[in-house]
């Protein structure tokens, strides 16, 4: 827990982050200091043992768990008022539950202060439609790829044969590529009564898994699903099922997995087959992605003219934005090409229809192994130059 000053009374608001037997892990807080709970949020599928963390940014704090210490699932957040720029910080437990009169034991270990980034905003892309999956079991007629293809509505839907007595049935999605997930959504069969518990894990190598959340409350599932707000590399994320209150199948119509992978090309060396005077090769991996600066190179009679960067090491590259000069109307085609020696270079994606540039870019899925990414510049509709603003490439060494 943290308070300005935890033994004095009337000191300011104060949050806590606990672990429960029975409801997760639990984000409390008080936002006056007149010494009552205003409000908690909850997370279920953590029990101990178990890693909490406190996060001050400002007077905002953010409670979070991990079953590993290194990947997060954000339980709340409040903002406190008069606190100071230095906080207690205390540990706390409760020695018995009222409900069932019985004792409570806790170990700490491992308490540690350090500097705290806040969760970013989540406006990452869903990344989980249409990769691959895996399943423990499946229903005839209902498989495991309709949990993962776009559809947030009840059918198609993946049903897990029988919840296994021993454990529970579970799926599970390959992102291909070690991402930076920010959210996870799971939409179960929604009927208005049915309710369904399940644990939410996720994995770097498929084979060890840490917790990400989980459902164990009565609450019927709903069309918006329930979300889960975390700060975790994986590239498995794994559901598994564990009851349905109408049978002993499980169901999900959809998981949504939110998340990007590392920005990997911006400042990296660049080439170019040439360069219009003012208009520089680096500007198409600055980091900026308006129209000024931009690379642009006038094409050839002979053919296209290119770009390169050079990522520096192999990379297992997930995604590749091309963004060209924006005016509403010119549009541009090319080819995009990937190479893991700088000499042979293959096409894995091209722009040949006619729809004008915008400011989004164009994005592609790029399930390749790099060093360097070229983008043949084929035509512009507007003129003899091919313009280049920015060209994003994602991904992790491999």
């Amino acid at each position: 827990m943290t308070q300005t000053d935890i033994p004095g009374a009337g000191s300011g608001g104060y949050a806590t982050i606990a672990v429960t037997p029975a409801h997760g892990c639990v984000f409390s807080w008080d936002t006056n200091g007149d010494g009552q709970l205003d409000a908690n949020t909850e997370v279920d599928g953590f029990a101990p043992a178990v890693y909490v963390r406190l996060g001050r940014d400002g007077d905002q704090f953010t409670g979070s768990c991990g079953s590993d210490g290194k990947n997060w699932t954000t339980v709340g957040s409040a903002t406190l008022s008069g606190t100071s720029p230095s906080e207690d910080v205390g540990l706390f437990m409760s020695a018995a539950n009222a409900d069932t009169g019985r004792l409570g034991v806790a170990q700490f270990s491992g308490l540690t202060i350090g500097s705290y980034a806040p969760p970013a905003a989540a406006d990452d892309p869903v990344v989980s439609v249409g990769k691959p999956v895996a399943t423990e079991s499946s229903e005839g007629g209902n498989p495991p790829t309709a949990a993962n293809d776009g559809n947030r509505g009840n059918d198609p839907y993946w049903g897990g044969c029988v919840i296994p007595p021993t454990g529970g049935a579970w799926w599970q999605v390959d992102l291909g590529i070690l991402t930076d997930v920010s959210t996870v959504n799971v939409r179960n069969y929604v009927d208005g009564s049915r309710y369904y518990t399940y644990q939410l894990l996720g994995s770097a190598d498929g084979t060890h898994f840490f917790a990400l959340g989980g459902k164990s409350g009565a609450s019927p599932a709903t069309d918006g699903g329930e979300t889960f707000a975390v700060q975790a590399e994986a590239r498995y994320v794994r559901v598994v099922g564990l009851s349905d209150s109408a049978n002993t199948s499980f169901h999900l119509s959809e998981v949504s997995v939110r998340g990007h992978q590392p920005l990997v090309s911006v400042g990296r060396p660049v080439t170019a087959l040439s360069s219009e005077p003012g208009n520089p090769a680096t500007a198409a991996n600055d980091g900026s992605r308006g129209n000024d600066p931009y690379w642009g190179s006038v094409i050839p009679a002979s053919g296209g003219t290119w770009w390169r960067v050079d990522l520096g090491q192999l990379t297992n590259v997930s995604s590749v934005n091309v963004r060209n000069y924006v005016d509403g109307t010119r549009f541009y085609t090319y080819q995009v090409q990937s190479s893991t020696d700088g000499t042979t270079f293959s096409t894995f994606a091209s722009k040949t229809n006619a729809n004008p540039a915008t400011d989004a870019g164009d994005a592609y899925s790029a399930p390749v192994q790099a060093r360097y990414i070229r983008i043949i510049g084929l035509s512009d509709s507007a003129n003899n130059s091919f313009h280049l603003t920015e060209v994003s490439v994602y991904g992790r060494p491999a």
